[in-house]
């Protein structure tokens, strides 16, 4: 979040003047017609798409058939709360510190057990429903890595503060850093019209600017998706335009000491990518009203790490 704070801040003025954009949230020529009206899905569901014909959706919410728990979604949910946790621990700081005692780099580094502890414990039931149950050498690596994060993001989130301080004499802490990361991480947008589930819940929004979403792992067409329903819903919700997206996007790779952030991007949402949206968004909601499987895909586009590859195809792989 951090990064796509002071990401936005050095190419602000390259986003001042937008493309005309008509399909906003609140436009009711979007909303789901009466056909969808009582059907929803989740921003997530809406966007993913694991499967090319979207027969995930078909098993999961018509046959309810639940997902299994996984390594890498249990990995993901952990990282998007240490996120969280670090600008709040960041924002207590600054609020509650003068400018001669500041040192935020040594508070969060003092922090990080506490910051680990508290997000693997917040999602310890998942963790222990994941079958087979992760190996040790993969547990420990996800430690190192969290432990990584917050290094980084300590370096970080000090050197952009103690930067604009040196430029102030009466600079403070806690004025800095809400000029410099004006970050909301706790919302809720309501937008039933639209076909999601309530509420939907970004996890930052910068400025009433950019909406955003951490995405762990290599990037994904879909996560484009992603932050147009989370536009569209700000739209309908606060009746305000949002204009910009952006994906969080890190990969944590053992032999560097740092996240990798190298398809993390803040996006213009214009007319053409929010329709492929929309399209996508009626297709997924006619597979649930209407109870309709959709049928196999071609076998060769199937992933069999699929969550559900064993009920389309067997266990002729295993």
């Amino acid at each position: 979040m951090f990064f796509v704070a002071l990401e936005y801040e050095k190419q602000r003025a390259g986003f001042e003047n937008p493309q005309e954009i008509k399909l906003r949230g609140n436009n009711y020529q979007i909303w789901v017609n009466a056909e969808l009206r009582y059907a929803s899905l989740s921003v997530n569901a809406l966007a993913y798409s694991q499967c090319p014909n979207s027969r995930d959706l078909y098993l999961q919410y018509v046959k309810k058939i639940d997902r299994p728990p996984t390594w890498e979604r249990y990995m993901g949910r952990v990282v998007d709360k240490l996120y969280k946790d670090i600008y709040l621990v960041c924002r207590h700081y600054c609020q509650n510190t003068e400018s001669r005692n500041f040192d935020l780099f040594k508070e969060l580094c003092s922090e990080k057990e506490i910051l680990i502890f508290d997000a693997l414990k917040h999602f310890i039931s998942e963790y222990e429903a994941i079958t087979p149950a992760p190996d040790e050498a993969k547990i420990y690596q996800f430690n190192d890595n969290l432990k990584k994060i917050i290094h980084f993001e300590a370096l970080q989130i000090s050197a952009a503060m103690e930067h604009r301080m040196a430029q102030l004499i009466g600079a403070n802490p806690d004025q800095t850093f809400s000029q410099l990361f004006p970050l909301n991480v706790d919302v809720q947008l309501h937008s039933q019209r639209l076909g999601f589930t309530s509420p939907a819940t970004p996890d930052f929004i910068l400025s009433d600017r950019v909406v955003g979403d951490i995405k762990l792992g290599k990037w994904k067409n879909w996560f484009d998706f992603t932050m147009v329903a989370y536009a569209l819903a700000f739209e309908d919700f606060l009746g305000k335009p949002m204009n910009l997206g952006a994906i969080l996007q890190l990969e944590m790779i053992d032999s560097r000491p740092y996240p990798l952030h190298s398809g993390a991007k803040i996006t213009l949402l214009d007319d053409a990518i929010r329709e492929r949206f929309i399209t996508v968004r009626n297709w997924k909601l006619q597979i649930i009203v209407n109870k309709t499987d959709p049928g196999l895909p071609d076998k060769n586009q199937c992933d069999n790490s699929c969550d559900y590859y064993k009920n389309c195809w067997g266990q002729e792989n295993e």
